[in-house]
């Protein structure tokens, strides 16, 4: 079988007949979809259960309620497809998604293809390119390329943008975490990290939905465990990196990340005891030689956070984050 597109299933009742619809249009040949039903308490599994009535190529699993990371590792260990993809139920995709992404692989040889998703606003239905269009095109022009070679690629944060070999998933033991959230982070890091080779595609296929209630990102604010999720990814990811011997090539990349997010779950800490434990541990992850990548960027927001968490400055940190927060993220912070 060419490929096992995976979706984990859990209070999506109102959108997952588009999503499934999405998939069930691929124009690929010879594909499966691996439905985890996730302990959903909705009407999401007569609806898987209806479309299996008609896609013979459906796999509905079903378990109790474990989250996104256990529901697509389960998936990937019973895939029987050469190559893997992702798509979350609530989002939507273009119906030539797979044949092109898999198609980039098979051509070049690669171990993850990347596409540029789109936003999908719920509210006004308006679609807007994910990320920035000029550096996916760049890239596309590199063919398959070491991520190393151009750490770049490791901006690109998801599951659900890539196609995966799956015996790269399998050789390198890249698995989700679980009870975590931001997990496709870790496995977007580690699968890139453990890649010879990528090839970008600068076309757009995937319909992320925003603004529905349903995203990390909507649920996050008000829960400060998720942020101690995102700390805990960080850690767990920057061990892998010195374990690979690989940190020195991706820490400009990993530290714009690190502390663009970690600003951002910082600023929306819900009580004084979390905003003060999230700044003990983002100054535990950073070290010295952190500080020396931080400054060479030159983007004013990130060395000021480095400064004032290393040197314990907590109050400057509580009276202006939200304001250093929303400077640009650029060099010097210019417009």
């Amino acid at each position: 079988m060419t490929l096992s597109i995976i979706i984990p299933v859990y209070k999506v009742e109102q959108f997952l007949r588009q999503c499934l619809d999405s998939v069930f249009a691929q124009t690929i040949d010879d594909f499966e979809v691996i439905c985890v039903n996730d302990g959903s308490p909705d009407s999401s599994p007569e609806i898987l259960r209806e479309y299996a009535k008609v896609h013979d190529n459906l796999v509905i699993v079903d378990q109790e309620n474990h989250g996104n990371g256990y529901a697509r590792n389960y998936g990937i260990s019973i895939a029987k497809g050469e190559y893997i993809g992702f798509v979350d139920a609530d989002d939507f995709i273009d119906p030539d998604m797979f044949k092109n992404m898999v198609g980039a692989l098979t051509e070049t040889g690669a171990d993850i293809s990347v596409a540029n998703p789109y936003l999908f606003d719920q509210n006004t239905c308006q679609i807007s390119v994910y990320r920035n269009m000029i550096d996916f095109y760049r890239m596309s022009l590199l063919g398959a390329f070491s991520p190393m070679e151009h750490p770049e690629v490791f901006s690109c944060l998801g599951c659900w943008d890539k196609v995966y070999r799956k015996d790269l998933l399998i050789e390198n033991k890249i698995e989700f975490p679980v009870n975590r959230i931001f997990e496709d982070h870790v496995f977007s890091y580690k699968s890139l990290v453990s890649a010879n080779r990528v090839v970008v595609l600068k076309e757009s296929y995937y319909y992320y939905r925003k603004n529905a209630g349903q995203s990390i990102t909507d649920k996050e604010v008000k829960n400060d465990s998720y942020k101690f999720d995102f700390l805990r990814n960080a850690k767990e990811m920057k061990a892998y990196f010195g374990e690979k011997g690989c940190y020195d090539q991706i820490s400009s990349i990993f530290l714009k990340y690190l502390l663009r997010d970690g600003m951002f779950h910082h600023s929306n800490a819900t009580t004084n005891e979390a905003f003060r434990r999230i700044f003990d541990e983002m100054n535990a992850v950073l070290d010295e030689k952190d500080g020396e990548v931080i400054r060479e960027t030159g983007i004013e927001k990130y060395i000021w956070y480095y400064d004032v968490l290393k040197s314990g400055k907590y109050g400057d940190c509580r009276r202006n984050l939200l304001k250093k927060q929303n400077l640009p993220d650029l060099p010097g912070g210019e417009e």
